[in-house]
């Protein structure tokens, strides 16, 4: 009896805990190949322009896309407006509605049964 009212729950938790589940692996794996682009791009530009000018280089590209992302969590999100509900129903006048059952119950009631 209850068993119908907990599936669509267990289905929606056990489908937030898989999400958590990848979205986590998939974040610790992007963290290690940006660790590895960046030991990449620092011995590139070290050995192009130096240590000096590749620490100061990725510094600041370390700090420009934290400042991206400052901006896109400083921002407001999109609201979206629900639609307006559907008016009531149009009040029914129960005087008329027991005169129209009252006429219909005599009518019926002079129909002749065979």
């Amino acid at each position: 009896m209850i068993a119908p009212l907990i599936y669509p729950l267990r289905r929606a938790i056990a489908l937030a805990v898989r999400r958590a589940v990848f979205g986590s692996a998939a974040g610790l794996l992007i963290l290690v190949g940006s660790v590895f682009l960046t030991i990449a791009a620092w011995i590139f530009l070290a050995q192009q322009l130096g240590s000096g000018l590749a620490a100061l280089i990725l510094g600041l590209v370390f700090i420009g896309i934290g400042l991206i992302v400052l901006a896109l969590g400083l921002r407001n999100p999109v609201r979206h407006v629900a639609p307006p509900p559907p008016p009531p129903p149009a009040a029914v006048d129960t005087v008329a509605l027991v005169n129209a059952f009252l006429s219909g119950l005599a009518a019926g009631g002079k129909i002749k049964r065979k």
